[in-house]
Order: structure tokens, then C-alpha cells, then sequence
């Protein structure tokens, strides 16, 4: 597969920083990182607050029941940041091609949702860990971590809700 230009990278980011703009906040974002995943971004919000932002594609094979999957893998040294950064995660689902926004859905943890889903708490010997995450009714996202055995609904809208702050 080939490596996404940092132009894909960006506009895939960028449907999860609209979200935010949209709800009529108004924030101060800045990047301040693209180093830890070929397809993501981290931003400071507001000049407190980490936004990790990341995208993948549909899995492979991943329509189960007529819906759609994805998963989201995660390296020891991305976790390991996201855990003392305290980093709130954008997981952008997208759907097919760039130009096609129906369809993308955009997962939003908190850092307390992040650690549970991903056990960042105890990483022990583990070299990375991933999750699925699955539309479901209602407009809601699955998360599903098998390794921790946990499986819980995200409010599809979370990120739009989100209240930053000041």
C-alpha cells in the first residue's frame, strides 16, 4: 500500500476539526505533531488541550451484517504518548473516497474512554493494541477492544458536543 500525502492526511483531519469549528466554538487550533502515524495529526486546542487525530480506511472484508468496520491499531510509542499526554482522540472512520464525505464517521474519546478501550494503564510486554469500531443504529459508533473484552457506545456526535473550554 502506498503512504498517503500529507494533503490526505490533512483533509481527513480536517472533517474532524470542522465538527468542531461547526458547533460554533470557536477554537485556536494548532498542529504541533505528525511524527508518531503516517495518518494522523496532533493539534493544541485553545493552547491547552491535544487532539490526536487519526483516519483508516474500511477493512478489508469488514461489512459484517451489512455494517461496515474499522479498525484501529495503534504502535507501543503511540500509546505510550497518547497515555501521558492525556490526548483527547478524533478516530476518523472514512468511507470511501476522499471526496465522498457521506459515509465518515468520526469517533470521539475522551482520555478516560481512550485508556479503558485501550488498557493504557497496563500496557505490559504488548508491542501495540487496536480496536473496532462499527456504526451501529441510532447514530451511534461500537467500540470493541477483544483484548480487554469491553464493548461500548460512543454517541456518534460526541466530537460535535465536545465542550473544549475556554
Amino acid at each position: 500500500s502506498t503512504s498517503p500525502s500529507s494533503g490526505t492526511r490533512c483533509s481527513y483531519c480536517e472533517q474532524a476539526l470542522a465538527q468542531i469549528v461547526r458547533a460554533n466554538q470557536r477554537p485556536s487550533l494548532r498542529m504541533i505533531g505528525t511524527d508518531l502515524d503516517k495518518n494522523a495529526s496532533t493539534y493544541e486546542i485553545n493552547g491547552e488541550v491535544s487532539l490526536y487525530v487519526v483516519y483508516r480506511k474500511p477493512r478489508a472484508g469488514g461489512k459484517r451484517r451489512n455494517v461496515q468496520t474499522w479498525s484501529f491499531q495503534f504502535q507501543r510509542n503511540v500509546l505510550e504518548y497518547l497515555s501521558t499526554e492525556q490526548c483527547y482522540v478524533a478516530l476518523v472512520c472514512r468511507s470511501g473516497s476522499l471526496n465522498k464525505v457521506t459515509g465518515t464517521e468520526v469517533c470521539f474519546l475522551t482520555p478516560e474512554e481512550l485508556s479503558e478501550v485501550y488498557g493504557l494503564d497496563d500496557l505490559g510486554s504488548d508491542n501495540s493494541r487496536s480496536i473496532t469500531i462499527q456504526r451501529e443504529k441510532h447514530k451511534y459508533l461500537r467500540v470493541t477492544s477483544q483484548r480487554r473484552r469491553i464493548s461500548k457506545a460512543i454517541p456518534g456526535d460526541a466530537l460535535k458536543t465536545w465542550d473544549i473550554g475556554s
